[in-house]
């Protein structure tokens, strides 16, 4: 009897545990459509800010891929030279970017150099 109410106790506390980690604060940055508008539109000389958090940068030979959970999904802004870039299954391009991109996230502040495609999953 004992070892199934704590079973049961396990099993909340893992959900509860769950849902926090789902826990989204309200959004105070730019989406990544509305990174695209601004950058066409010529507006790159302030800082521009993801909406989530950086999850963590992964450099390789000539590309260099930053990792921000937005939410609902993790979107990726990947920097490469190719224009025939693959794009891995179940991600979209929505947009392009060819100039300096600012990330002023509350655990980094960090400037990349981004010309490639901002990506999302479907």
């Amino acid at each position: 009897m004992i070892k199934g109410y704590k079973s049961l106790l396990a099993g909340i506390g893992l959900y509860l545990a769950g849902c926090a980690n789902n826990y989204h604060p309200e959004k105070t940055c730019l989406s990544a459509q509305e990174i695209y508008t601004k950058y066409n539109s010529g507006e790159h000389n302030e800082t521009v800010c993801l909406d989530g958090i950086l999850r963590g940068i992964s450099k390789t030979d000539d590309r260099q891929v930053l990792m921000v959970n937005s939410g609902e999904r993790t979107i990726r802004v990947i920097t490469d030279q190719e224009e025939n870039f693959k794009i891995n299954k179940g991600l979209k391009a929505i947009g392009k970017l060819e100039k300096n991109l600012s990330l002023n996230l509350p655990e980094i502040n960090a400037t990349e150099s981004a010309s490639g495609y901002i990506l999302q999953s479907q």
